[in-house]
């Protein structure tokens, strides 16, 4: 079967171990090789492999499967994808070679990727380091790569690791490829019309108190312990999770904008702010929202909108860019610094998450700019905020100031 010409394929393949399974003096010397040591490396496999039939390993085998089905001039990327041991980098090294030696007058690129924490014989560090990095690395590839053909060779490497490369072939809209042990006969496992919702898995990881729905899913064991499945979906979910958290992000700025273009803000000693600006930048610091008193007037309030799962995740982060808008506000002279937060169900305010943000009040105390917080729910109206009586003292304290809606939903103003 020959398929439609395209510009470029790219492949992903998993490596395994069997170039050396056979070659016992090879695998007895692999620590006396420099894999730096191109010139050396060719000379061990014209060695070792004076012929090459094209079997010397499964992946390979599948590899050379699937670029036979392309027309002559179409060009290939392949990433080999070895697991963090010496014997499957060297395999990797090795595939290289013969597969560019076996195609002659083909167009191919290889780059091998040793993964971190991919080994077989320490279960916590394949679940904890190796099944995220992967993820991570196959993200990062169909990202950079987004208008190119991708398809996954799944014959090499660890058996067991062969359900999860087809899972995550799945969620990432890609083919997989595969010939069973002492089988010619490629097989092609297509994308079905199913995927994550990550909406759903967002409210999910978000939320407070959620082990009982992760262990619905089988995310969670019985003693609270991550499952092998709660891992692939959290890291699946952490690599997606930002293009869907930007997508809210935009929609609330948008919904923020859209309610101080209506209702004129009002700055804490009662000054209507008329004029609103979206993703303005202040001497090169980018603000969400910016408030003035005339058309194109010097800035006197600016506004930072933020999901609360940030602040939990990402808080140090999130300090650096308000501690460096702080500054600039201040040289700025603008009066007013304002924090929206905002979530997908009514979520309360941790105490660690109440004391940082005091650590931005107090910021903002020492250049003599007032804080306001605000905070915005998303799928729902809220009436109130929960707060434990321990926190609402005379220093540190969150006082409901003021409730007014945003299209159907509401915006709850509090003051540290």
């Amino acid at each position: 079967m020959i398929l439609r010409k395209l510009k470029l394929v790219n492949i992903i393949a998993t490596v395994g171990t069997s170039i050396i399974t056979n070659k016992r003096e090879l695998a007895d010397n692999i620590k006396n090789y420099n894999l730096k040591d191109e010139k050396k490396l060719n000379e061990i496999v014209l060695k070792y492999f004076p012929t090459i039939s094209g079997k010397e390993s499964a992946e390979l085998q599948t590899l050379i499967k699937i670029i036979n089905r392309y027309q002559d001039g179409v060009d290939f990327c392949i990433y080999l994808l070895s697991s963090d041991t010496d014997d499957s980098y060297f395999c990797a090294n090795v595939d290289k070679i013969l597969l560019i030696k076996y195609f002659p007058k083909r167009k191919i690129d290889v780059k091998i990727n040793r993964i971190e924490g991919l080994v077989v014989d320490d279960y916590n560090k394949f679940k904890n380091q190796g099944i995220r990095n992967f993820i991570k690395l196959i993200n990062e590839l169909t990202i950079e790569k987004r208008d190119n053909n991708f398809l996954l060779c799944i014959s090499g490497g660890f058996k067991g690791f062969i359900p999860i490369m087809t899972i995550v072939g799945q969620l990432f809209d890609i083919k997989s490829y595969y010939i069973f042990e002492k089988s010619d006969v490629l097989i092609e496992i297509p994308v079905l019309p199913f995927n994550f919702d990550y909406e759903e898995l967002f409210e999910i990881y978000s939320g407070k108190n959620n082990e009982k729905r992760l262990k619905e899913f089988g995310f969670l064991d019985e003693t609270n312990q991550e499952t092998i499945i709660g891992k692939l979906t959290k890291s699946l979910y952490e690599e997606k999770i930002p293009f869907l958290i930007e997508v809210w992000g935009r929609i609330i700025e948008f919904l923020v904008f859209e309610y101080f273009v209506e209702n004129p803000y009002k700055t804490s000693n009662g000054q209507n702010l008329n004029f609103v600006s979206r993703d303005k930048k202040i001497d090169g610091k980018e603000f969400d929202i910016v408030f003035s008193n005339k058309k194109d007037g010097e800035p006197v309030a600016a506004m930072e909108i933020k999901p609360l799962n940030t602040l939990y995740n990402r808080f140090d982060e999130f300090m650096k860019q308000a501690s460096q808008q702080i500054e600039v506000i201040n040289k700025r002279n603008i009066k007013e610094y304002c924090l929206l937060i905002y979530s997908l169900e009514v979520n309360e305010i941790k105490s660690e998450i109440i004391n940082k943000i005091q650590d931005i009040k107090r910021l903002c105390a020492d250049k003599k700019i007032n804080m306001r917080l605000f905070c915005f729910n998303v799928k729902e109206k809220i009436k109130n905020i929960n707060l434990n009586n321990r926190y609402k003292n005379e220093k540190n304290k969150f006082s409901l100031i003021l409730q007014s809606k945003i299209n159907n939903y509401e915006l709850v103003e509090t003051t540290l």
